[in-house]
This record gives C-alpha cells, structure tokens and sequence, in this order.
C-alpha cells in the first residue's frame, strides 16, 4: 500500500508540531480517495474545542471532524472519504505509542478498510497504514517527493 499526501499537508503538520507555542498534542482527519494500492490524502482537519489535547495525549471528538468530512464527502459526490488521522507529537519523536497503535487498529477494524496515520514529531514524521484484518501497522518510508507531494511505500 501506498501513500500519496501534498507537501502543503505535511507542512501543516510540522508547522504544529514545531510551534515554539505549543504546549499541548494536536491532530485531526486525513481526508482524500481510496485507489486499490493507494491512499491519497487531499486536505486534513483541524483541532476543535471538542478535542482533548494534552502535552502527550490527542483525542479527536467527533463534533467539528465529522461535519468538515461530511462537507467535503457531499461536495466531492461521494469521492472524498475519511482515509486516516494525523496527530503532533510536539516534544518527542514521531514514534507511535501504544496507545496510537491500539487506537490505530481500531479504527481500520472499524471502518473495514486500510487507514493511513501520520505522526509529526518535533524533527521526523512517522506514516504508516493500518489494515483492519492485520495485527501490525505497515511502516512507510518516503519514497519519491517532488515539488507537490511526497509518496510513501
């Protein structure tokens, strides 16, 4: 499986997880199109007040996520979908923790299809997908980048 994102998307995220400001996690959806050995993500949600975030933990509520990815998903005709999530790891690596790996296997065993998950840390970037029926995430490394997406694979 592979990972298409757009370069303005990662530099979002490590724009987050490098602010000099931020005290706490951030994180939000990935949103894009399933191919059969691709994601591709095409936009991400932000933080909401609905969110918990602490300096080592990110739990999306559903309020505020789920409208921007109905939104998108009505204008789209029904392409657009809820391909992953994304989170900061602002003073650590980008290595997912237990927690992140239970959540992850989770929400792909929920939605029955691979989801992709991206962690920015506060120097790396972690991507990886996780597929409902596999106990383990699939680790991606980046394999092409040009001047408006990065692949991973």
């Amino acid at each position: 499986m592979r990972l298409l994102v757009p370069n303005s998307v990662l530099e979002e995220m490590k724009q987050r997880a490098r602010n000099p400001h931020a005290r706490c996690e951030s994180g939000g959806l990935l949103l894009g199109f399933r191919k059969p050995d691709a994601i591709q993500v095409t936009r991400l949600t932000y933080p909401s007040r609905w969110d918990k975030a602490t300096p080592v933990l990110f739990m999306r509520s559903a309020l505020g996520h789920r409208m921007t990815a109905l939104r998108a998903w009505k204008a789209s005709g029904g392409a657009v979908d809820w391909v992953g999530e994304w989170h900061t790891h602002p003073f650590a690596s980008s290595n997912p923790s237990s927690v992140d790996l239970r959540s992850w296997r989770k929400l792909a065993k929920h939605s029955r299809r691979p989801m992709a998950f991206i962690i920015a840390g506060g120097s790396d970037l972690f991507a990886g997908v996780q597929s409902p029926n596999r106990a383990n995430i699939t680790c991606l490394t980046s394999l092409e980048l040009d001047e408006s997406y990065e692949l991973f694979a």
